[in-house]
């Protein structure tokens, strides 16, 4: 995972997992077809086995660099995604 493009990809595609668990647990819960409410309940669960695949396979990997674009450790992108850049010190 050493160029920007494929990191900024790797954390997007994280955050669109988490974002369809969650999706996918809302819709459980409100479903009153228990058949359909299990369903989405599969779904929510494997859209978290695989966040938590990516999670465990980013630890594994050190930061390439040490520039804006680099994931912070919250796991969010700091602010080379808003378009400012870093100041050296």
């Amino acid at each position: 995972m050493g160029d920007r493009g494929e990191t900024a990809r790797y954390l997007e595609n994280w955050q669109d997992e988490v974002d369809s668990a969650a999706e996918y647990r809302a819709m459980a819960a409100g479903e009153p077809d228990p058949r359909l409410a299990k369903v989405y309940a599969n779904l929510a669960a494997m859209e978290e086995a695989q966040a938590a695949r990516r999670t465990r396979s980013a630890s594994a990997w050190p930061p390439p660099t040490t520039d804006a674009t680099s994931p912070t450790s919250s796991g969010r992108p700091d602010n080379a995604s808003t378009g400012s850049k870093r100041r050296s010190s």
